[in-house]
């Protein structure tokens, strides 16, 4: 399910619980949540009180910077093979080309009469 597409119209309970996750309700720090618990029904709000406690334990907001830098790290990684692998199939596709241009050059010669030298 995708959270953004919740916004305003909630279908049912599922769908106003996940709105708790909509990254509108995010400030600077993706960490915080910026919503009011009376705008989710009774029964939500403890979930509500709970993330919003985690959130403010040193420990878990250490181990959420941590999980941060990891991921940062991770796309960074990822970035740069996905970067390489494109390099490498350039680099493929470019001696394909100068490959398939000889090939038509010794055409044009042999068609012409000229004689192959290698």
């Amino acid at each position: 399910m995708n959270i953004p597409a919740l916004k305003k119209k909630r279908r049912d309970e599922l769908e106003t619980l996940l709105s708790i996750f909509d990254q509108d309700n995010r400030n600077e720090n993706h960490h915080i949540m910026n919503v009011k618990e009376i705008d989710f029904p009774e029964k939500f709000r403890p979930i509500i009180r709970r993330l919003q406690e985690a959130a403010q334990v040193k420990e878990v907001r250490d181990i959420m910077i941590v999980e941060d830098d990891f991921l940062s790290e991770l796309n960074d990684y990822e970035h740069r093979i996905a970067e390489s692998e494109k390099q490498k199939e350039e680099e493929r596709r470019q001696k394909e080309e100068e490959r398939r241009q000889k090939e038509e050059a010794v055409k044009l010669l042999l068609k012409t009469g000229m004689p192959n030298q290698k």
